[in-house]
């Protein structure tokens, strides 16, 4: 699998002063901050979770990387009840905590777990549909949380949803070889070059039998 090199943005220290200042800010102007790839990107995510005919309100929802809880508290606020936040930095779901109770979202739509996806295994009930959201861009030795996420959803009748800046549908379905591209969603183009591409990448995979 061909990868970049490692950067700032695959080591926790970095992750962890960024929330540190989104937190005083929080707490200094009630500012939240924004979606990772942007509130239009995970406007699409949610419109889709919503009209897909495979989730329920009760389907397990886990956004690996989701540090602020942004995109989880869009979910909770359309009446999804069973809702995961992971992240490796624990300032990230502090503040992710803040904005829901902020947002009087009950405590018991979401579970907040601090780990790293890439040497730790997600515990959660089996045998049930799940839908997980990952970040793939800013996550560091890439082939190890491919094989967790994997194995995860093995035991489940689930869905992996990607949304990538770095990497086109061809260059996902490469690294996913495991899996099955279900859908991808709509996104702007732009032409470079005499090539025309999108802005971001977000698909819908399922593991293959």
């Amino acid at each position: 699998m061909s990868d970049f090199g490692p950067s700032v943005l695959g080591t926790l220290g970095y992750w962890d002063g960024i929330y540190q200042k989104e937190l005083e800010d929080f707490r200094d102007n009630e500012d939240p901050g924004t979606e990772w790839f942007g509130h239009n990107v995970a406007k699409r995510i949610v419109k889709w979770v919503k009209e897909s005919n495979i989730l329920s309100k009760e389907s397990t929802i886990i956004d690996i990387g989701c540090g602020n809880g942004l995109l989880l508290l869009e979910l909770a606020k359309l009446g999804y009840t069973n809702l995961c936040g992971v992240d490796y930095s624990k300032g990230a779901l502090k503040l992710a905590k803040n904005i829901f109770n902020h947002e009087k979202i009950p405590e018991d739509v979401a579970t907040w777990l601090e780990l790293d996806i890439t040497n730790q295994t997600i515990v959660e009930s089996e045998n049930e549909p799940a839908i997980m959201k990952v970040c793939n861009d800013a996550v560091y030795k890439r082939a190890c949380y491919i094989e967790q996420v994997k194995q995860f959803l093995s035991k489940r009748s689930g869905i992996l949803l990607i949304t990538s800046c770095n990497w086109t549908t061809a260059e996902l379905l490469s690294h996913f070889m495991d899996f099955k591209l279900l859908e991808e969603l709509p996104a702007p183009t732009f032409t470079f070059g005499g090539k025309t591409g999108k802005t971001v990448s977000s698909c819908v995979f399922k593991l293959l039998a």
